[in-house]
């Protein structure tokens, strides 16, 4: 039988029982992604490390990208429409 009591503590479990389910999947969510985030880095700072082991020059003065043209681009005076 449905009374106000039953149906108050009803749906009370119900909403409890929901935002707990909620609190726990968000918290596996988030670990997931910063290990994620954390494999990442780690892949991102081997490959940097491997690419400056390999460069030629590396360690001679200022060191530039490899998509660094090695002079910079000088525009050319006067009118473009002439």
């Amino acid at each position: 039988m449905n009374n106000v009591k039953s149906f108050w503590l009803g749906w009370g479990s119900l909403i409890v029982a929901g935002g707990g389910a909620y609190y726990f999947a968000k918290r596996s969510i988030i670990a997931d992604r910063a290990e994620r985030h954390e494999a990442e880095m780690r892949r991102q700072r081997l490959a940097e490390a491997c690419e400056n082991a390999s460069r030629h020059g590396a360690g001679k003065g200022k060191e530039k990208s490899k998509y660094e043209a090695s002079e910079p681009f000088r525009a050319k005076k006067g009118d473009r429409f002439s």
